[in-house]
């Protein structure tokens, strides 16, 4: 019930901007709410060598929901996590 291949574009956001590391495991969330959203959440730990990052991955979801719901993509940053809150998509 969320648009195709929003969870692995996250997934890949994360593991792409983070240090992953035996000594530095990156924990990624991936849980539903209880107001009908599913929500990707990651710790954050700044890769060293930051890769030039397009936002294309994030500006491709928020549009792929704009053409099949009225819900908007929630995205928030704090000092030690990245979230991403997707609108379960109701099917009438």
């Amino acid at each position: 019930f969320i648009v195709p291949a929003a969870l692995q574009i996250l997934i890949e956001n994360a593991i792409k901007h983070n240090i992953v590391s035996r000594q530095r495991p990156l924990h990624i969330d991936i849980h539903i709410n209880g107001n009908d959203t599913i929500v990707v959440c990651n710790n954050l730990q700044p890769k060293q060598t930051i890769e030039k990052s397009t936002g294309i991955g994030l500006q491709n979801i928020i549009k792929r929901y704009n053409m099949v719901s009225n819900r908007e993509v929630l995205i928030s940053q704090e000092s030690n996590y990245f979230k991403v809150t997707l609108p379960l998509i109701s099917i009438n």
